[in-house]
């Protein structure tokens, strides 16, 4: 199961996912689940402290209380009086005072004059002693409210104080009663609870269960004091342990007041949070483990038969061909399995049917490129038939119209009307046929690879002045104007002799399929070219006869040959020349509109060296 989760694929992406979003739900529940649980156990913990604390706090005040109480109790009973109406002697106070003492459990009982001088205790006293000053000042606003706290050898000591009187309620004397507040009973407090307390008289420890400890980490009496109920809860450190202390504050009736922390230890608390943690963790783990193991198990069940099937295809991309499909696999993934199977059938067939098929193609193949070979064997000799032929042709030719010519300028004499009209029509006709021999001995030359184009540097203004100078009579006679834009050239790098022919193949054609208007030449330069354009306001061609104008022997139908002449090789040939000397040519037109046809010649070079002859490829 590891390898296989170890290799890359579906089964991987699958477990992986659904593992993943699984941990996340869980996660997604769990923390908020851990949370509240923390809170509950926080919560737990700070009421059984703030509990602990209150009953510590409770028992503190208690014998406090206890203190004033026994104070007031003793001064109540008319024994007392009588000792003191009687000025009895010390001895007689402490056999009175001594028993009273043991059956209240107080530390401290005292009887004094009015002024605070002790005439009679429980307990042995030096001689002139007297009450705490500031108890006795105390005693004379109220008495009965008065309590202080003594730090003393024994420990803290509560001294409370009554008032003993006559019978006729005239104060005679004092009862003071104090109780010790040390370590025995802080422990006594604490009973069987982990808590620990501490007595503080102001910033001192003077009473604890935990030896050693400092008030260093403890806050201020005064900041407790501003603290509603005067408690205040926080934690702190003291004997390198963590403790959850509260702090209540009693307010005395001296310079300094007493506070008691109680300190309830955090380790339970830590123990249940750590508990808490260590169960959600491994029930996280439990629970992912379940879920991978369950992912697993859904996911094979999914991706081996989508495995078998990528094996299989893989085996036939490989070029195997007789691979069987596992089948068998339930809901949808079984169609899949089954429709492969088909697939698999039906694409061997077509194999098949595709590799015969091929075989006749290999078969047509070959002859057809025996046929091409046939072809361009027949179109070479055709070429250079036309060559030969046109060469041949061009010289009785030539004769005829020279003689014809000679005659026509009176060499052999004087003509009749007749005789002239007849010669005018063999050489127009001699002419005629001396161009389209001389077009076909131009595409002979071209296709067998035998034009040369030798270009340089020329200028174009001379050159189209020339072109319209031999064109101009023609367009007049039927009166046509030519008009000339072309000014401010840069020196274009091309053939002369073919650029001529060129412009003047465009010119004569816009001249012959123009009836009335003009024909316009325009020149000027558009970046590394200069474009030529001849516009004219003749018929214009269709936009599907646009597609064939430049091949050979073809115009845009057989009305515009009957009507205007011509072989349909001008445009082909000007398009070949055009492109032997580096050029593009094009058309745009509308029929009624006219048509432009526009051509570019490449920009001479000032570094260019001089050309060597270009012989067009065939």
């Amino acid at each position: 199961m590891i390898r296989q989760l170890r290799e890359p694929g579906l089964l991987r992406r699958l477990v992986l996912s659904s593992v993943g979003w699984s941990v996340v739900a869980l996660i997604a529940f769990a923390l908020p689940a851990f949370f509240i649980s923390n809170q509950l156990i926080v919560a737990r913990f700070q009421d059984e402290a703030h509990s602990l604390a209150t009953n510590a706090v409770g028992d503190v005040s208690e014998r406090i209380g206890f203190a004033s109480s026994a104070a007031a109790t003793i001064a109540g009973l008319p024994d007392v009086g009588q000792l003191v109406q009687s000025k009895a002697r010390p001895a007689q106070f402490a056999n009175y005072l001594l028993p009273v003492k043991s059956r209240l459990k107080l530390d401290v009982l005292n009887v004094s004059t009015p002024d605070g001088v002790v005439i009679g205790a429980a307990q042995d006293i030096p001689p002139g002693q007297t009450l705490p000053p500031e108890l006795l000042k105390r005693a004379g606003i109220k008495a009965e409210e008065a309590w202080v706290v003594e730090d003393e050898a024994r420990g803290l000591t509560v001294h409370a104080i009554s008032v003993v009187r006559d019978p006729l309620g005239n104060s005679i004397a004092f009862v003071e009663a104090g109780v010790v507040l040390n370590a025995a009973v802080l422990a006594a407090i604490k009973q069987s609870t982990d808590a620990e307390l501490v007595l503080l008289l102001g910033p001192s420890v003077r009473a604890s269960t935990l030896p050693g400890i400092t008030s260093e980490d403890f806050p201020a009496i005064a900041e407790v004091s501003l603290q509603p109920s005067a408690q205040l809860t926080r934690s702190v450190t003291a004997g390198g342990r963590r403790y959850l202390a509260t702090f209540g504050v009693f307010t005395t009736h001296n310079v300094s007041d007493l506070m008691l922390a109680v300190l309830v230890p955090l380790e339970p608390l830590d123990y249940s949070q750590r508990l808490l943690g260590a169960t959600f963790i491994g029930l996280l783990l439990l629970l992912g483990l379940a879920s991978a193991t369950y992912s697993y198990r859904l996911a094979r069940g999914l991706s081996a038969p989508l495995t078998d099937l990528a094996r299989t295809t893989d085996r036939i991309v490989r070029g195997e061909r007789s691979v069987p499909v596992s089948q068998g696999a339930p809901d949808e993934i079984g169609r899949l399995q089954t429709g492969f199977a088909e697939m698999m059938k039906a694409l061997g067939e077509r194999e098949a049917a595709l590799e015969a098929t091929n075989r006749e193609f290999e078969r047509a193949n070959v002859e057809l490129e025996n046929t091409n070979a046939e072809l361009a064997r027949a179109n070479r000799l055709k070429s250079e038939f036309l060559a030969n032929m046109s060469h041949e042709l061009r010289t009785p030719l030539n004769a005829i119209i020279g003689y014809s010519q000679l005659m026509l300028d009176g060499i052999d004499g004087s003509l009749s009307e007749q005789q002239r009209a007849d010669l005018h029509r063999v050489t127009t006709a001699g002419s005629t046929l001396l161009g389209l021999i001389n077009g076909l001995l131009d595409i002979a030359k071209i296709e067998a690879g035998r034009m040369e184009i030798e270009r340089k540097s020329m200028r174009l203004e001379p050159a189209i002045a020339s072109v319209v100078d031999l064109i101009r009579p023609t367009a007049e006679a039927k009166g046509i104007a030519i008009h000339v834009d072309a000014r401010d050239l840069p020196a274009a790098w091309a053939d002369p002799p073919r650029f001529d022919q060129v412009l003047t193949n465009l010119v004569a054609n816009a001249v012959k399929f123009t009836e009335q208007g003009a024909v316009i030449i325009g020149a000027k330069r558009e970046g590394l070219d200069i474009v030529v354009r001849v516009a004219d306001t003749g018929i214009g061609i269709r936009p599907e006869a646009q597609d064939y104008i430049f091949d050979e022997f073809r115009q845009e139908d057989a009305s515009t040959t009957r009507q205007f002449g011509g072989t349909g090789l001008g445009l082909s040939i000007a398009k070949k020349l055009v492109e032997l000397q580096g050029g593009r040519i094009w058309l745009e037109s509308a029929p009624g509109r006219g048509s432009t046809f526009s051509f570019t010649v490449p920009i001479a070079a000032a570094s260019q060296a001089e050309p060597e002859p270009t012989v067009a490829s065939a």
